[in-house]
């Protein structure tokens, strides 16, 4: 109650802006909003540590302007008009890790597949899409959601809407059909909404040329 424009903190710098037009007669209660945006000033703050001081006022010289706030004081006859401040969080974010064991193998063996990430809340596809010269999958699991393997495209599809931080896993089994030396890699993409969120890749190594090092002693001095 006892600051004003002569005693006032300096501010720091504008970071919203709105146009605010005089009306004709008056709207009734609670009046007209008006949104600002103050992202960057929170962000800003909360990466140094810092509380955020936000004040809102006007830039006309005039001292009538037929423009007027509703403070948080009003009484509770206007309680919808009271300035509100609204935080929206940031999405979580899902991101795909994809692991395969073993990794050096020959023809014949099988190799098995888990891929897991973190739910958002919202709908996810995952597909992996599986290299030549490996079976189709055998069994598959999930532990949320619905997995299904289509032939046509050798796809393993994953569909659901796990809970934000719920940790989805999915297995599957296949066989190497092929002999090497090579290497098969594969990718699988994470999407939600339809654009992709994450993608990670795995390597087998099929015959994979093995070098040993020289075995070496250290002798002790008579």
């Amino acid at each position: 109650m006892t600051i004003h424009w002569n005693n006032a903190p300096l501010a720091q710098e504008n970071v919203a802006a709105t146009w605010i037009y005089p009306l004709p007669s008056f709207p009734g209660w609670p009046g007209n909003p008006y949104d600002w945006d103050a992202t960057q000033a929170v962000a800003e703050a909360y990466a140094a540590g810092q509380p955020v001081s936000l004040a809102i006022y006007g830039s006309d010289t005039a001292q009538h302007s037929s423009k007027y706030l509703t403070s948080s004081e009003t009484g509770d006859w206007n309680a919808a008009g009271r300035p509100t401040l609204t935080v929206v969080w940031g999405q979580p974010v899902a991101t795909l890790n994809k692991q395969v064991w073993p990794t050096d193998v020959t023809n014949g063996d099988v190799v098995t597949y888990t891929l897991s990430w973190p739910g958002t809340g919202q709908a996810l596809t995952m597909t992996d899409t599986l290299p030549n010269g490996l079976s189709d999958p055998g069994t598959m699991s999930a532990s949320d959601g619905n997995v299904e393997y289509q032939p046509g495209a050798r796809q393993v599809l994953w569909t659901g809407t796990p809970a934000a931080g719920q940790i989805v896993t999915v297995t599957f089994p296949a066989t190497v059909q092929v002999g090497g030396p090579l290497a098969l890699r594969n990718t699988a993409v994470l999407t939600a909404d339809g654009q992709a969120a994450s993608s990670d890749t795995a390597t087998i190594l099929i015959d994979g040329y093995h070098g040993y090092l020289p075995l070496v002693t250290k002798g002790l001095s008579p």
